[in-house]
């Protein structure tokens, strides 16, 4: 699912435009996973690394078990280096992931 959110978790990075995606406003409901220009890999405001994300997420998430994961990729990345924090991600079993994007102007909610 991609989602448009009123984002204020995570790291801020320049999100990718997409012309149908979902609002939803930030209520701390997300265990945010950001990746920055720098390929610089965050869970929530922590850095992270590939070799360290699945430990990390589930340090998270045992705090706050009930949040969403939603992935925050800058649009300046090339897609492999998402790709390959989303892969990281699905081989701990974490299989449902939200993709944060810009909503285009004129697009559906």
């Amino acid at each position: 699912m991609v989602i448009t959110p009123m984002l204020s978790s995570g790291m801020s990075v320049e999100l990718p435009s997409a012309g149908s995606s979902t609002t939803v406003n930030d209520a701390g409901q997300h265990l945010v996973l950001s990746v920055r220009a720098d390929a610089a890999i965050f869970v929530d405001t922590k850095r992270s690394s590939l070799d360290n994300l699945v430990e990390d997420l589930n340090e998270e998430w045992r705090r706050e078990p009930n949040r969403s994961l939603l992935i925050k990729g800058d649009k300046s990345l090339r897609w492999k280096h998402v790709h390959g924090v989303m892969d990281k991600v699905r081989e701990n079993g974490m299989t449902t992931m939200l993709l944060a994007a810009q909503k285009e102007s004129g697009g559906d909610e």
